[in-house]
């Protein structure tokens, strides 16, 4: 066998850089994440969701250390692009019916090099923010959805499309809220309602990072 089959082949790198992720969602976060990527035309190959199969949070942290490591062998085999950042997005529920495990995912992503955009109590929160800034301390996904419905009125538990008016148009000013949100939780030692996905949409798109 020749030698250079036997050398590790480099990871295969696509033109630009790639972020993917996963969610405790499998309709609201990868749509609304599609039509950010689309008004803001970015390559299709730059960001990619993976369908994890999971919806706790230490589930999807699992899940993307999986499909990292799936990523960079078929990187190595030059079947995939190399994957440059992955992230989790989950909620915690609220303080009506809170997800177990959240730190131990938190400190699992933090072991592994996954990053977390995490939300309270949901991530309705965050496409409530594209209309409006509220730190309202909301004590489950319900009561987000009811105060969302005001912008999105086909919203609900058994229609989770995020369709609404100018959602995407609005971007920067949730980015801004949220911004304000985290601001204001700092300042006062609080941690509810809250939200990343700011941070990972920035990162997404390559914006700057933001507070």
């Amino acid at each position: 066998m020749a030698r250079s089959s036997l050398r590790r082949r480099a990871a295969r790198r696509s033109p630009g850089r790639v972020v993917a992720f996963v969610s405790e969602g499998t309709v609201t976060e990868p749509e609304y994440v599609e039509r950010v990527r689309l008004m803001r035309g970015v390559p299709s190959g730059a960001l990619r969701y993976v369908r994890a199969g999971k919806s706790n949070p230490l589930g999807l942290v699992r899940a993307a250390v999986r499909e990292r490591c799936e990523n960079a062998r078929a990187a190595r085999s030059g079947s995939q692009p190399l994957v440059d950042e992955w992230w989790v997005l989950f909620d915690t529920e609220g303080a009506v019916h809170p997800q177990a495990g959240i730190g131990e995912a938190i400190a699992l992503a933090r072991k592994e090099g996954i990053r977390v955009a995490m939300s309270d109590p949901c991530f309705e929160y965050w496409l409530l923010l594209h209309y409006r800034y509220t730190t309202r301390e909301y004590g489950s996904a319900e009561e987000v959805i009811r105060d969302l419905r005001e912008f999105m009125p086909s919203y609900s538990r058994d229609n989770k499309r995020p369709v609404g008016p100018g959602l995407a148009d609005r971007l920067d000013a949730a980015l801004r809220n949220a911004g304000r949100v985290r601001d204001r939780n700092r300042r006062d030692g609080t941690t509810s309602p809250m939200t990343d996905v700011d941070l990972f949409v920035r990162s997404a798109l390559g914006l700057p990072p933001g507070d």
